[in-house]
């Protein structure tokens, strides 16, 4: 009977190294609809959604803990709070960086110029 590898409990139960679990996740927050996309260890994205923003806490909150990457300003610091009480680590960034990312499709960027992600 072979073993099966247990998940860490570091990760909240979750396995860092699984190639579906998200280790970092970006959101950008819109009026009504909210985007999430989600890395896992290996930098694949594993986690693209469209969610409204009353099922953004629930969806959040079903992630294993990640760091959280998103634009700064009055509203996310009210996101930032919530999800930092679900475990996560969040990051806010300048719109700075956030709107140079928005304006070349992301393939063309390398990837050691991201301020977070």
């Amino acid at each position: 009977m072979a073993s099966q590898r247990q998940p860490s409990k570091e990760a909240g139960g979750f396995d860092k190294n699984s190639s579906k679990t998200v280790v970092r996740l970006g959101i950008d927050l819109g009026k009504n609809s909210i985007h999430l996309w989600g890395v896992n260890g290996q930098d694949e994205r594993v986690l693209k959604k469209k969610v409204r923003r009353s099922a953004l806490l629930r969806e959040v909150a079903n992630l294993p803990a990640c760091l959280i990457g998103m634009e700064a300003y009055g509203g996310a610091h009210h996101w930032a709070r919530e999800f930092s009480q679900h475990g996560h680590e969040v990051r806010l960034m300048v719109p700075q960086f956030v709107n140079g990312l928005c304006q070349v499709p992301c393939d063309s960027i390398p990837r050691r110029s991201y301020p977070l992600l």
